[in-house]
Order: C-alpha cells, then structure tokens, then sequence
C-alpha cells in the first residue's frame, strides 16, 4: 500500500470515527442532563438522547466493520 493510499484510509476512517465519537458523546451527555435536571419534558430529552447515542455507535461499528474488511482485502 502506498503512503497517499495509507493516508487517504486513515483519513476517511478517522473522520468516521471522530463523528461516531462526537455522536456517542452528545447523546450521553443529553441524557444525562436531561436525569439530572427536573426538566417537564425530560422523558423525551431522554428519549432522543438514547438515539443519539445509539446512531453514534452504529456509526463507530460501522466504520470499524469497513476498516476490517478493507485491511483484510489487501
């Protein structure tokens, strides 16, 4: 493999791992603000940050599964 084609793969998986990272990040740190405080409508704070956290690990577990098979194929 070639140093631009080791580049451009770091590149593209770290992207989709850092959003992944960022997704996971904000969807616990929603629920946990949402537990914390007495908020009226916390059950639905709570509610979408779980989907939150759930789109970002569907996106980390994504880009490692083509990470693999894509290491695996060279």
């Amino acid at each position: 493999m070639a140093g631009a084609n080791v580049a451009v793969l770091v590149g593209k998986y770290a992207a989709g791992a850092t959003l992944g990272t960022i997704v996971v990040a904000y969807g616990l740190q929603e629920f946990l603000s949402a537990t914390g405080h007495s908020w009226f409508r916390h059950a639905a704070y709570q509610g979408s940050a779980i989907l939150f956290t759930f789109v970002g690990w569907v996106i980390l577990l994504l880009t490692v599964i083509n990470l693999y098979g894509e290491l695996t194929d060279s």
